[in-house]
């Protein structure tokens, strides 16, 4: 009986020590860290993925700090994979796979290059390719019939759809329809391929409005899956993704692009390389940029006309203690 007892307890003893040494290596607090580093270090989405029967499931995922540093801890022994992303940037490698055994690891580094979408981090992203700006969030208020998504698409300024970039109400548009099928252009073999990027995938399936209709009654619409372009009453509504150019890009020397069809008559943009400033300088007189002649000896002072070539206002400043004190803005009134 002692020897059975005594065996029983080797056996016990030895299935306890087997449990208990599976169970210390599964729980093991393993680490994965290393740093990104290039053209974007902060706020890059470090993607972890457990291996497992020959597949892969999403397991954590960190953003790594100002320096570009990311870490995960508390990893239990397994094989890893680990895939960087950011909208708007490549990474080299693209994912790097780590085997967690009892052990850390780190210098699980990455290189980011600039692709050929930027996120600007302003609610724009830029389309490096065609140079424009379209608006981070591609479903910003939903559907739209045509004359909805055309009153709205001009309305948009800075400070709305997560903007901060400065951009003032009729800046930005409808794009036209080979302006969002440009999105999914790649050359390939010296032919035009269309192929939806994967930076974009989150509007991949949107139908989205464009810029112009074809008839008094239809609109171009793009089907984004594809490229393809249809047209449809303009009374259905589709998806609308706002567009504008670069805010600082000059047609002419001295003659931003928001100026041309602003309202005021730029002597810089009345040039045929920026379309006469779209008429802003039709039908007046200016003996300054921003002076219209029916602004001078009006008995108001304007800092616009005083100068030589307007005649100083013809007086409208004498008695004021500086030419523009205590006058109205009478671009605004007008």
């Amino acid at each position: 009986m002692k020897k059975i007892n005594l065996f029983l307890m080797l056996v016990l003893t030895c299935v306890y020590s087997i449990a208990f040494s599976w169970t210390a290596a599964d729980v093991s607090a393993g680490t994965i860290s290393g740093t990104i580093s290039g053209a974007c270090q902060e706020v890059v989405y470090m993607l972890l993925y457990r291996n497992s029967c020959g597949s892969s499931t999403l397991e954590d995922f960190v953003i790594t700090a100002a320096d570009g540093s990311y870490s995960f801890t508390g990893l239990s022994n397994g094989s890893y994979k680990v895939k960087p992303l950011k909208t708007g940037y490549t990474f080299s490698p693209e994912q790097q796979s780590v085997t967690i055994s009892n052990n850390s690891v780190s210098g699980v580094n990455f290189t980011a290059a600039a692709g050929r979408f930027t996120d600007n981090c302003d609610g724009t992203v830029t389309d490096t390719l065609t140079n424009l700006f379209w608006l981070k969030n591609a479903n910003c208020f939903g559907a739209k019939n045509w004359d909805t998504a055309i009153s709205w698409t001009a309305e948009i300024n800075s400070g709305e759809c997560g903007l901060t970039d400065g951009s003032a109400a009729g800046i930005w548009r409808l794009p036209s329809k080979e302006e969002l099928q440009d999105i999914g252009t790649e050359l390939s073999c010296g032919e035009d391929t269309w192929t939806m990027p994967s930076a974009l995938l989150p509007i991949c399936s949107l139908h989205l409005l464009v810029g112009y209709y074809i008839q008094t009654d239809s609109a171009w619409f793009v089907t984004m899956t594809t490229g393809g372009t249809y047209y449809s009453d303009i009374s259905t509504s589709y998806y609308v993704w706002p567009v504008r150019s670069d805010l600082w890009a000059e047609c002419a020397p001295g003659c931003y692009d928001i100026w041309i069809g602003d309202g005021l008559c730029d002597d810089a943009c009345n040039v045929d390389a920026c379309s006469y400033d779209e008429g802003d300088c039709e039908g007046e007189v200016w003996c300054a940029t921003e002076c219209p002649d029916d602004w001078i000896g009006d008995g108001w002072c304007d800092a616009e006309c005083y100068f030589d070539a307007c005649s100083y206002d013809e007086g409208d400043c004498i008695g004021w203690c500086a030419p523009g004190c205590l006058m109205l803005d009478r671009k605004w009134l007008l």
